[in-house]
């Protein structure tokens, strides 16, 4: 009888260590069948709670009817920071609620006054929303700051844009796309 030489065993002891590791942890996280997978196109967007500057409490479906590009971005990271005048020139193409533009800070990644303080001196006007316990990080499985949803106005994601800096003609094509699909 054939013996396996030591180096093959522990690969194959380790090859199936790395596969029931992979059927019980997933992305850091227990694998729950009844749980959805990341929201991709086509899904429907999940829920969104967070609260204002103001301290007042808000969600996705306070917007339901609405076309809505929800941001999840930091102070502390680059790309957000780059992109944050896009979203305000993006959001103020789209007056009267047409489109509503969310930047919901990742507020437990963050500290919730240096992100005012970024909002403050880049003269964005549009809604920032405070994710302050990551409940809404997780529901959308945010993985990297930025990720921007597209989110149509019966709560279908129309795209998911994970990185950046967008630039303001990405975001604008991404919104006339979820618009035009809207009327389609």
């Amino acid at each position: 009888m054939n013996h396996l030489s030591k180096p093959l065993v522990l690969l194959l002891f380790i090859g199936i260590g790395v596969l029931l590791t992979g059927l019980i942890v997933l992305d850091g996280e227990a694998v729950d069948e009844n749980r959805p997978a990341a929201p991709v196109k086509g899904a429907v967007a999940p829920a969104v709670s967070a609260i204002t500057a103001k301290g007042e409490s808000v969600s996705l479906e306070d917007l339901a009817g609405k076309p809505v590009v929800l941001n999840f971005w930091a102070s502390w990271c680059p790309p957000c920071r780059a992109e944050m005048k896009a979203f305000q020139a993006v959001a103020e193409k789209y007056p009267d609620g047409e489109v509503m533009v969310i930047g919901l800070n990742a507020t437990s990644q963050d500290d919730r006054q240096a992100a005012l303080d970024f909002v403050e001196e880049q003269g964005v006007t549009f809604p920032i929303w405070f994710d302050m316990e990551g409940d809404s990080a997780r529901n959308f499985r945010v993985r990297a700051m930025p990720t921007t949803f597209f989110i149509r106005a019966n709560g279908e994601i129309a795209d998911v844009m994970i990185g950046g800096p967008l630039n303001e003609t990405v975001i604008h094509v991404a919104i006339e796309e979820m618009l035009k699909d809207e009327v389609d």
